[in-house]
């Protein structure tokens, strides 16, 4: 590996290799540096990087994956996957990283056969990935669980404002009145539309704090359950429905489609040699003839077709439901 070695180290800083096997099958990073006529070589084992990732653990699956800066797996609970360098590459988050950047994504995990949700961020020096994800599923348990506490803090506060409206009558029962009507759209689920805290010299100091507090929460209760919505339901890099929303649309057209003879055509494309692509430019530019790609077959197609982003470079495609069968080689020409 010498000519490696040359190729890559510098005089100025240390520089780091991806990950390799030793001789004896082990995995290792080379450290190399060049100090006057000669180079010093250090061979750094990941058996420390790859236990500090194994004790990343939360929830039921969610745990920490580690790449070098191929996208190879130097920490992954796929014992299989660590020991052998796994490429993990093909997956968006991890081109995300390789980039230089972080940020959220959710994706198809093919090693927990899951839709994962993941905070991910690049780690300068050594340019390695340090991705944290989780099961969609475990946070949409999470969700229901804080939507069941709100509701045992609704029900507190209705105990409260009953008891007031016991004690009080005229202007201040009409403000309990909203309050009640208020906290019952945040426990039926509905956006509030009310944004403005009730004054005058009537109302009661604790009763301004209340009703800013609720306010506040069910801003902040709306705008967690949209995000986790979008993500859970589009791909982050081109905004299409992904995987999780396509077989999502199937099964409701699936449900109520009808019974005499109509027809639904599906196709499933994707982009030949992007392999070569990320290789030969970079997985930057990769991005950005994905993002693409999209936009333009969107565009010309729109109200003929909805595309969807299944990962990778794979889109599916349902066309519109007008019964007729549709000639799929015909708008794969055009698409090409």
């Amino acid at each position: 590996r010498w000519a490696l070695f040359k190729n890559i180290a510098s005089e100025t800083e240390t520089q780091f290799t991806g990950v390799l096997p030793t001789p004896e099958g082990q995995n290792v990073i080379i450290a190399l540096k060049i100090v006057g006529d000669r180079m010093i070589i250090g061979a750094v084992y990941t058996r420390y990087i790859a236990e500090l990732g194994r004790g990343i653990k939360f929830g039921h699956r969610g745990h920490a994956a580690i790449v070098d800066q191929n996208g190879r797996a130097l920490s992954h609970p796929k014992i299989d996957w660590q020991s052998s360098r796994f490429d993990m590459s093909g997956i968006s988050a991890v081109q995300d990283m390789l980039s230089g950047k972080e940020g959220v994504a959710s994706f198809y995990s093919p090693a927990l056969d899951a839709e994962m949700i993941a905070g991910y961020t690049a780690v300068k020096g050594p340019n390695w990935g340090v991705m944290v994800p989780q099961p969609l599923s475990e946070l949409e348990n999470k969700a229901q669980g804080i939507n069941f506490a709100a509701m045992v803090i609704l029900l507190v506060g209705l105990g409260l404002a009953m008891f007031l409206a016991v004690l009080a009558s005229g202007f201040l029962t009409r403000r309990i009145d909203e309050f009640i009507a208020l906290m019952t759209q945040v426990g039926n689920g509905n956006k509030i539309t009310k944004t403005s805290v009730p004054t005058g010299i009537l109302t009661p100091w604790e009763f301004r704090l209340a009703y800013f507090q609720l306010l506040e929460m069910a801003r902040k209760l709306s705008s967690s359950v949209e995000v986790i919505l979008h993500q859970a339901n589009y791909d982050s890099l081109t905004n299409l429905p992904n995987r999780r929303s396509f077989f999502a649309d199937l099964e409701a057209r699936f449900e109520s489609w009808p019974d005499d003879g109509s027809q639904l055509t599906i196709g499933v494309l994707d982009l030949d040699r992007f392999k070569l692509i990320n290789d030969l430019y970079g997985h930057v530019v990769g991005d950005k003839l994905l993002s693409l790609v999209s936009r333009r077959i969107k565009n010309r197609f729109a109200g003929e077709l909805t595309l969807y982003r299944l990962g990778g470079d794979e889109f599916g495609i349902i066309l519109s439901e007008d019964g007729a069968p549709h000639d799929l080689q015909s708008l794969g020409a055009k698409i090409r």
